[in-house]
């Protein structure tokens, strides 16, 4: 018999190198483990001892190195007489335009059963092995920052057997909430590459086309703090296609919990519009929402499985709530996002289309002599010609940060489709078509004062 149980895990971060993947868990007793490792059931490719670093938490903690980008790897850890075993697929080439991404948060207490949502989840990504990658955790894992709360609750090894599936199989990266209190477990367990663990929890990392930046929200991050000044460094510096930031507390949400924070609002807000951020992901409010502020998409992930809360109607800059138990998937491919928010039966709630913010419309513009915009500029109303035969073809309005606005399908008008984008912001827009199997991108200039 063994003198020791496994209390957490295994479970994954990803360590900021796309060669790499940290295997994390905890026992009940001090005991020495064994590691292995390979592209199948065979293990064959790599082997270690580990012992506890921490002879008070009995923590086990290895970083698998050399991978190969975009890979398949399964594990097993082995102590006494008990084997546990794991997968997960490496992040993906630097170079990369294809990638999905999960997203989830407030999952602390488990008041709504937040196993319903990691069985969802689990079971896409039995049917579409491409999606299991990494996972986001917009905060307050549990309801509070002590031992028990995370033996009972985000580590719960009795009642949520899906979650134990998940953890061994998706790399979590998460933000700390204000449950977690000062984060001296949270940060025991998620030991993430804190740039300076003294002024916050906050970091950074890129998966594929991604770059994620993630604030630290109890700790200072107004202009001039420490954090304020490495997140404006972060921002401006990033090259990749998408910047996503997440955080706990909502800039724009729905009530009904929590009000607004205005620090994102007059702090966060300015910086997404300047460095072209295309989401800000959060939690702290127990349900879906989604905004729109500035070309900027403002989410709440907070169905996780804490006790619901009910938005409120008629919220500044939101379009769109949705009560009970969700999460997400972001589908990144070359210049355009498809995100899907879905409760806990994998049926989609919410879902929109974005094209890359930092997308150049000068350089990206296909012009072409038989397509003409008239008028254009507008004051909301365009006629698009073409001596093609139009039928069939669809049409898409993006605004300057890469939000669908419009969506028109032509189905029987051979020479001209009309689009109506009254109600938008003045500003320039982006028409996207594929007429006859040619593809159409052009700038329209909307102006109704």
């Amino acid at each position: 018999m063994n003198a020791q149980t496994i209390s957490k895990g295994p479970y994954l971060i990803y360590p900021l190198d796309n060669t790499q993947m940290t295997v994390l868990w905890q026992l009940s007793a001090t005991s020495s483990c064994t590691l292995i490792w390979g592209t199948d059931l065979t293990y064959s490719i790599g082997t270690t001892n580990t012992t506890e670093y921490s002879t008070s938490t009995h923590q086990h903690k290895y970083t698998i190195t050399g991978l190969t980008p975009g890979t398949k790897y399964y594990y097993k850890v082995s102590f006494g007489t008990t084997n546990l075993t794991g997968s997960f697929t490496s992040a993906p080439d630097n170079s990369a335009t294809k990638v999905s991404v999960y997203g989830w948060g407030d999952t602390r207490d488990g008041a709504t059963n937040p196993e319903k949502v990691t069985t969802a989840i689990d079971a896409e990504i039995a049917a579409h092995p491409e999606y299991q990658t990494l996972i986001t955790h917009s905060g307050d894992w549990v309801a509070a920052d002590a031992e028990s709360n995370w033996t009972n609750e985000f580590f719960n090894r009795t009642n949520d057997a899906h979650l134990l599936t998940m953890q061994a199989t998706l790399a979590e990266m998460g933000v700390k909430g204000n449950h977690e209190g000062n984060g001296v477990y949270f940060k025991q367990y998620f030991p993430y590459n804190y740039p300076n663990v003294s002024s916050g929890c906050y970091y950074s990392f890129d998966y594929g086309p991604v770059h994620y930046t993630v604030i630290d929200q109890y700790n200072t991050y107004t202009s001039g703090s420490a954090q304020y000044n490495w997140l404006v460094n972060d921002l401006s510096t990033s090259t990749k296609k998408w910047k996503i930031i997440l955080l706990h507390e909502p800039g724009w949400s729905a009530g009904g919990g929590h009000a607004n924070n205005t620090t994102v609002q007059t702090t966060i807000q300015p910086l997404c519009v300047q460095y072209h951020v295309s989401m800000v992901v959060a939690g702290h409010n127990h349900y879906y929402a989604r905004g729109v502020v500035s070309n900027v998409v403002h989410l709440t992930l907070g169905g996780g499985g804490a006790a619901a809360y009910t938005p409120a109607s008629g919220q500044s800059n939101i379009v769109i709530t949705s009560t009970g138990l969700s999460y997400m998937r972001f589908d990144f491919d070359t210049d355009t996002l498809h995100a899907y928010a879905m409760n806990d039966a994998g049926s989609v709630i919410d879902s929109y289309t974005l094209i890359n913010a930092t997308t150049n419309v000068e350089n990206n513009e296909h012009k072409s002599t038989d397509v003409r915009i008239i008028p254009n500029p507008s004051c909301g109303k365009f006629d698009i010609y073409c001596n093609q035969d139009l039928r069939g073809s669809d049409f898409e309005i993006y605004n300057i940060n890469g939000l669908l606005v419009k969506k028109v399908h032509n189905a029987n008008d051979v020479e001209k489709t009309s689009i109506d984008v009254c109600g938008q912001d003045d500003g320039t827009y982006i028409l996207k078509a594929i007429i006859k199997g040619v593809p159409i991108t052009s700038r329209m200039m909307l102006i109704q004062r």
